[in-house]
């Protein structure tokens, strides 16, 4: 990369390595730090084809993959000390708060970031990412190489490309929805499933 002329490097982790932020941060406090995320309807939507967390054929709509999510995230851990057996909606609603919370967490201990949301992301790309790449200190000098990367899918070739996800038999319902919005307000009542958190940038 340094052969090539390249002066910066990117790092796109998996959402579970924000609970690894303060730790990154305090190694690395240059580091410019993008926290992009989804309303909590469209990122669940998403995620329960992603994971496949509703394809597994379990009696009373219990998840055989609660112990594999405890191991990657704290708070799904600690409230398994009291509920054993997750449903896939518990799942999911903890994975999106989790998420939410550990960024407002790593934010109340001086982080600075730019947030983004997906949403904004799909609906004004070039104006996103321009403000992103602003807030890095970093210069664009192909703009159309960027208008062809946000028009490929991120994931293609693997099991999370689209092609892939629209084989998931799961497509979540109206009243899993409901679930999912009251699961949010008893598991963080600071949150709502629409939440713009601070520090994210809006398009005009």
């Amino acid at each position: 990369a340094r052969s090539g002329g390249a002066a910066a490097w990117s790092f796109k982790f998996r959402s579970v390595g924000v609970e690894l932020g303060d730790i990154l941060y305090h190694n690395f406090p240059d580091a410019k730090v993008i926290f992009l995320y989804r309303h909590a309807d469209g990122w669940a939507k998403s995620a329960a084809r992603a994971y496949r967390i509703y394809d597994i054929d379990v009696p009373s709509g219990q998840s055989r993959t609660s112990p594999l999510y405890a191991r990657l995230n704290p708070a799904i851990r600690t409230y398994m000390a009291s509920h054993p057996v997750l449903s896939p909606i518990e799942i999911l609603s903890w994975m999106w708060v989790s998420r939410m919370d550990r960024c407002l967490a790593l934010q109340q201990l001086g982080v600075p970031m730019f947030c983004m949301c997906y949403e904004d992301l799909q609906a004004a790309p070039q104006q996103m990412l321009a403000a992103m790449f602003a807030y890095c200190n970093l210069t664009v000098r192909d703009a159309a190489m960027i208008d062809r990367v946000v028009a490929q899918d991120s994931q293609a070739g693997t099991s999370l490309s689209q092609a892939t996800l629209q084989d998931s038999t799961k497509i979540l319902r109206d009243d899993d929805l409901a679930e999912l919005h009251r699961l949010i307000q008893q598991f963080s009542p600071s949150l709502t499933p629409d939440i713009v958190l601070p520090q994210t940038f809006r398009p005009a």
